[in-house]
């Protein structure tokens, strides 16, 4: 039935040649249920389609700090820059060892109860390679399946042999190369969509082969099926990117161009850039919360002789972070503010890494939620630059309205002072300059007090107690106990 009335108000816009505001809008809304009702039953959110364009609304109230949803993403890709940390290239699950993180030197150096320690604290790691290519490594035989089905199987470079060139590339770890990348997401994050693609493809047509059909050919509705799920992801940039990653386009249909079954996939100047923006305006990072070091931290507290390893840790310093970039599908729908009411986590989700997505405050039921874009604590100026460039929004947020620019111009009412001379700004936040005392108390009253008061957001944070103050706590208590006639190691930076 949506699907029906869908065709129908696609029709209507068309004839009133889209004049027809009322239809384009139930058309909108009406696809938009279709699309998320099956993604959100049993969470307390909705996704609908209002004036202004898409997005998540409270079902019921939410307090400060209450974690809304969960959700792990559709496709991700670790991080070209990040590869070096070891990761399931599936679910994102970190794969450090004890050798990884301590070294076989340091190891070797420990006496046999430090040894001890690591050996009985450290959690066991899986490390399964693909056993065609080796250049991927997972954490179980259901992750390597579940990377085969959903697109390795088009990607893997033994049976693909222009992916070598990809692989390589992405090895590199190279965030800006002229004429073929520029961004913090790794091109696998791009090839994987069409992968995946081609793989739903090829089992559609392995299906319609063993129900009869007499070609091999696939269909225009098998390709629209392929491509649906990724089509939630809007994406908006500026055209001409595929122009100058011209190299990173050849390759991509090397790619995925060459398949001796036929099911191939041309990806030219605008399909490369449709894909790249989906991934840039919708791609959230996210890392295992639970890594086999923080684990460690954890299980080792009760261990009396864990205090002697401490030393060592703290000259190693925190490891490297897997760092994958995601496409979540209900994520994808939430709106920006500068005064955002939900932060992004890393979070676990039924054992697997993911993202959590917490209240900051009260939230009323039929609230909107707002995510933020970008690291509220940039000056309005750049925020506002960045977000008009990334994403073709001038942000009209409650912060941007009572935040200031600078002390050239009242933040209230607009004047600008005499030459050579400049506002006073509000002795608290910093971010907004009067006039007269007058204005400040116009506008504190009608929002800036709630700004002034409220804490800046960072784009992502972590739902574990922060590493660092873990390993500090065992440093106290070893310190602590430590003889006198000891010196206290140097606080690695």
């Amino acid at each position: 039935m949506p699907v029906l009335a869908e065709t129908w108000l696609r029709k209507a816009t068309q004839v009133s040649d889209g004049q027809h505001s009322e239809a384009a809008l139930l058309f909108q809304q009406i696809r938009t249920k279709r699309l998320y009702e099956p993604l959100t039953t049993g969470l307390p959110i909705e996704v609908k389609f209002e004036e202004y364009g898409r997005g998540i609304f409270a079902k019921e109230d939410f307090s400060g700090g209450q974690m809304v949803w969960r959700e792990v993403p559709i496709i991700s890709a670790q991080t070209s820059i990040s590869l070096k940390a070891p990761a399931c290239s599936q679910c994102a699950r970190s794969l450090l060892t004890a050798i990884d993180y301590f070294g076989d030197d340091v190891l070797r150096s420990m006496k046999p109860a430090e040894r001890r320690v690591v050996a009985k604290y450290w959690p066991q790691v899986s490390i399964i390679e693909c056993p065609k290519c080796q250049r991927e490594k997972y954490c179980s035989e259901d992750c390597l399946k579940a990377a085969w089905y959903q697109h390795h199987q088009v990607l893997c470079p033994k049976k693909n042999k222009a992916a070598v060139e990809l692989y390589d590339f992405c090895d590199k770890g190279e965030l800006c190369t002229e004429g073929y990348w520029s961004a913090p997401f790794s091109p696998m994050s791009v090839a994987r969509i069409w992968a995946a693609v081609i793989a739903d493809v090829r089992r559609a047509v392995k299906q319609a082969r063993e129900d009869g059909a007499d070609t091999d050919e696939p269909t225009v509705e098998m390709w629209a099926h392929a491509k649906a799920p990724y089509r939630r992801f809007i994406a908006y940039g500026k055209a001409g990117h595929a122009e100058w990653a011209h190299k990173m386009v050849d390759l991509m249909n090397r790619v995925f161009n060459n398949f001796p079954d036929g099911i191939n996939y041309k990806i030219d100047n605008r399909e490369f850039e449709g894909r790249y923006y989906q991934v840039a305006c919708n791609c959230q990072s996210f890392s295992d919360p639970l890594t086999p070091y923080r684990r460690f931290l954890s299980r080792m507290k009760v261990d009396s002789n864990s205090k002697h390893v401490v030393p060592y840790m703290a000259s190693i310093g925190e490891p490297k972070e897997a760092v994958f970039g995601g496409l979540f599908a209900l994520h994808a729908c939430l709106n920006h503010s500068c005064d955002n009411d939900v932060e992004i986590l890393d979070c676990d989700v039924g054992g697997f890494p993911g993202i959590g997505v917490r209240a900051r405050r009260k939230i009323a039921a039929g609230q909107e939620l707002f995510s933020t874009y970008i690291d509220t604590r940039t000056p309005r100026a750049e925020r506002r630059a960045w977000l008009f460039r990334a994403y073709n929004f001038w942000c009209q947020c409650r912060r941007c309205q009572f935040e200031g620019d600078g002390p050239e111009e009242c933040s209230h009412c607009g004047i600008k002072p005499e030459q050579g001379k400049y506002f006073l700004g509000c002795a608290n936040c910093k971010r907004a300059w009067y006039c007269t005392p007058k204005c400040q108390k116009i506008a504190w009253k009608k929002g800036h007090k709630r700004i002034c008061k409220t804490k800046h957001s960072d784009v992502v944070s972590s739902v574990e107690e922060p590493v660092r103050e873990q390993i500090r706590k065992l440093a106290d208590l070893f310190y602590k106990e430590m003889p006198k006639h000891l010196s206290k190691p140097s606080e690695s930076k």
